[in-house]
């Protein structure tokens, strides 16, 4: 990129542009200035960072639209309600954009619009927040536009790529996979996050199309509280992955949440997810529970402190970003995939025990 990625108070880290980026990011600018001309929403280029106020972290993106008027940040050097970001991706910091910056733009609620534009082939992906998550749409043709409904206007694939030297491909290379460590805490001893990777012998025709994925997750404890583990499965464009971790201390609702939360880190953000769980709390508190708990400031109906705040604070992050859906199963009922997560749960612990 261009100029700084992150903004830090005391250091800089800077990507190298090509000549091919430089020119994408002058076109799209132009372009968004023109059409929004006579519009009530405001394009700001790529020199006015955006500020994600829960975090206070700023990022500069390759543009940038609000609509009305700009809510500015103390310092008045950063906006804070965006509705639109474009990035042009180079491979320096593909990954960064389509995972951790995405996440953290994800945290602004007036965005609506996340376009990433490739520099190396004709293709914009586009996604838009939905109320389930964030919806994906991936353009490769110079008659296809991007319908950004929010601001009132279509960029035009042809507009945006024509005369510029790029090299349009007939299937482009799958992009890589966006892998986000768990976060951990600190102060207690964690399990190492164990992974495997299996090719099925042909897509399961549970997977309705390319790109979505299944998530099986269980958590276990010995003792509650106690050495505790959790395990799960992920099955996306026909590769299973096996994921595994524990604590030496935690509870075994905690590593319920630990599951979900590190299969959906182990996906993509925009990836259309389906999770099963035997968690009764994952499920309700997902679903049901969050929308009162967030209305009250993460407090209960009876005012009292969230239990498992942060980790039910990192999973609604998660979920915003990957339109998803629920399936509560039985437990311990003979469900192969949930047999499975349990068996490398209790795997997890005993490697807990071992390791201490």
């Amino acid at each position: 990129m261009p100029r700084t990625e992150e903004l830090h108070s005391d250091d800089t880290e800077r990507f190298a542009a090509s000549y091919t980026h430089a020119r994408l990011v002058v076109r799209l600018n132009a372009l968004l200035e023109a059409a929004l001309k006579a519009k009530e929403h405001t394009a700001l280029g790529n020199t006015f960072p955006v500020q994600v106020e829960a975090t206070g972290q700023k990022l500069l993106p390759d543009s940038v639209v609000h609509s009305g008027q700009p809510c500015l940040a103390q310092d008045g050097f950063s906006l804070l309600n965006p509705s639109v970001l474009f990035e042009v991706l180079s491979p320096e910091s593909e990954n960064f954009d389509r995972g951790e910056k995405f996440e953290s733009y994800g945290q602004i609620d007036t965005l609506n619009d996340y376009v990433l534009i490739s520099q190396d082939t004709v293709r914009v992906t586009h996604f838009s927040r939905q109320s389930a998550g964030w919806e994906q749409r991936t353009l490769s043709e110079l008659d296809d536009n991007v319908a950004l409904s929010h601001i009132e206007i279509e960029l035009s694939l042809r507009s945006l790529y024509e005369g510029i030297d790029v090299s349009p491909q007939v299937v482009p290379a799958p992009l890589p996979e966006t892998k986000l460590e768990p976060k951990t805490n600190p102060m207690s001893k964690t399990l190492s996050l164990f992974e495997t990777e299996s090719v099925l012998e042909s897509p399961s025709p549970r997977v309705k199309s390319l790109g979505d994925a299944l998530i099986w997750c269980d958590g276990a404890c010995s003792g509650n509280p106690g050495r505790g583990g959790w395990g799960s499965i992920i099955e996306q464009n026909g590769v299973r992955r096996e994921l595994s971790g524990g604590e030496l201390e935690t509870t075994n609702n905690k590593m319920e949440l630990s599951a979900v939360i590190a299969a959906l880190k182990d996906v993509a953000p925009g990836t259309k997810v389906k999770i099963t769980t035997d968690s009764d709390y994952v499920v309700k508190g997902a679903t049901v529970w969050v929308k009162g708990w967030i209305r009250n400031g993460w407090k209960t109906a009876s005012k009292a402190p969230v239990k498992n705040q942060e980790l039910w604070q990192e999973l609604h992050a998660l979920l915003q970003m990957r339109p998803h859906s629920f399936q509560w199963v039985k437990g311990h009922a003979g469900h192969p995939e949930n047999e499975r997560c349990d068996e490398l749960a209790r795997g997890a612990i005993e490697q807990m025990r071992k390791k201490k």
